[in-house]
């Protein structure tokens, strides 16, 4: 008997709701070819609300969704369908930006690595200076910052530097002469930072301010993405909001023994805490 192969995306696509555990009503945008959807029903939502611009796909997303009568088809851009939109448990945002993607997609093992420091600085910054995004900081300030943490996670620190430049928190001078005075090493963002008015970053500004309660839940997935601690933006107004807890995961979704090893993906997971 022939051997029937699973597409890949599927997979990715089944990982990532896995990681969500969907449940309540749950809002999804973009429905592509239905994988995401289909396993959000496997949770058995309350309801499950899906907007989906493309006629083509809205018309293949209302011909699935016969067989389940929680579903509803919104078919317009998710700008147009916010004014009808309610409170969602989970809502899950499909980054399909085809200019993003071919962006990251040169970058993604530097998102590994940005990942990597930006969780550990995270802790620090939250435990040590509180409102360090906030703020221009001096030299003396960026000295006790070095002194409390810096010194132990130089590479973090390095990164965070260069986060607080791009923000305009240090000035480029302030920049130059702390990376000579430490002997810190320069470390470029390896993207230009995402300006909010990303679909991305609206959506969930949208969200967070009238789509979600406390406890919903937040996540966008994205094949080739790299870290949002690479993101300045993304960095003072989400990783470090005392409102909202932030995880990113990188997964792998299972394969047979004989397919090539596949890709990691990146999967952001935002939850409201108040």
């Amino acid at each position: 008997m022939e051997k029937t192969s699973v597409p890949q995306e599927k997979l990715y696509l089944e990982t990532w709701v896995d990681a969500m555990q969907p449940q309540g009503h749950v809002l999804e945008v973009g429905f592509e070819k239905g994988h995401a959807a289909a396993h959000i029903q496997t949770y058995y939502p309350k309801s499950h609300t899906i907007i989906e611009p493309s006629p083509d796909k809205a018309k293949r997303a209302r011909s699935w969704a016969q067989d389940f009568p929680t579903v509803t088809v919104m078919e317009k851009p998710w700008q147009n369908a916010l004014p009808s939109l309610h409170v969602y448990d989970t809502i899950f945002f499909y980054n399909t930006s085809s200019e993003i993607e071919a962006t990251i997609q040169k970058h993604k093992a530097a998102g590994h690595l940005a990942l990597q420091s930006g969780e550990q600085l995270l802790s620090s910054i939250k435990q040590k200076l509180p409102a360090l995004t906030k703020i221009r900081y001096s030299n003396s300030e960026i000295h006790e910052l070095y002194e409390q943490t810096g010194q132990f996670h130089l590479k973090n620190f390095s990164y965070f530097l260069q986060e607080l430049c791009a923000g305009g928190q240090i000035s480029q001078k302030q920049y130059e002469e702390i990376t000579q005075k430490y002997g810190v090493e320069r470390i470029e963002l390896c993207i230009p930072a995402i300006k909010p008015r990303d679909d991305e970053i609206v959506f969930l500004q949208a969200a967070l301010n009238g789509l979600m309660k406390k406890g919903s839940r937040f996540s966008s997935f994205s094949q080739t993405a790299i870290s949002k601690f690479q993101n300045p933006y993304f960095f003072e107004h989400i990783i470090t909001n005392p409102d909202l807890d932030f995880q990113e995961k990188w997964i792998s979704p299972p394969l047979p023994a004989e397919s090539p090893p596949c890709e990691e993906a990146l999967v952001t997971i935002i939850e409201k805490l108040g």
